[in-house]
């Protein structure tokens, strides 16, 4: 679709490896990582992509699919409408009842207004941006807060977890 084409070329436009490691000059001697993709997910064939470079290179990686989940992730605060626009384009193409997880560092009315555009389609959505930086990334001790439907959360969990150690839900989406 449409849609769709619109977020691969706003991806492709990143080229800063902090923000998609998959765009990384050398991958020798990086800590090693646990990779988690969604089933629809903008990175998923980066995230794998990612964990082989990893492996190729030296390191140690292992990448992991969570099937029936939607996933986002952008960290920048000035991209939060782009954000926005970007992963409603992407949820927009899910079935009704998927459950979408958005760990974008963005603006909490930017995640409230995400997951209004959603509900009619009934297409969950939850908030989970992360704390920990590059440490806690490659540690898998990332504080994650959650902001959703706490039945959603329980749901993502095992993905959540899988990424940090410390999973928390904080209210309401946006909160």
């Amino acid at each position: 679709s449409a849609q769709r084409r619109e977020v691969h070329r706003a991806l492709a436009e990143v080229t800063d490896p902090d923000i998609m490691p998959i765009k990384a000059a050398d991958f020798s001697g990086l800590p090693p990582a646990f990779v988690v993709s969604a089933d629809i997910d903008p990175v998923r064939d980066d995230a794998r992509d990612y964990a082989t470079a990893l492996r190729n290179a030296g390191g140690i990686a292992a990448y992991r699919n969570e099937p029936q989940l939607v996933h986002g992730y952008l960290r920048a605060r000035v991209m939060s409408e782009r954000a926005a626009q970007s992963f409603t384009a992407v949820c927009e193409a899910v079935a009704e009842g998927r459950l979408c997880v958005d760990m974008s560092t963005i603006d909490p009315s930017v995640s409230r207004r995400v997951a209004a555009a959603l509900a009619p389609r009934k297409v969950r959505f939850l908030d989970a941006p992360v704390s920990g930086g590059v440490t806690g990334a490659s540690d898998g001790t990332l504080a994650i807060m959650v902001g959703g439907d706490a039945r959603d959360l329980e749901e993502a969990r095992p993905a959540l977890a899988a990424m940090g150690a410390n999973v928390i839900h904080v209210g309401a989406v946006g909160s």
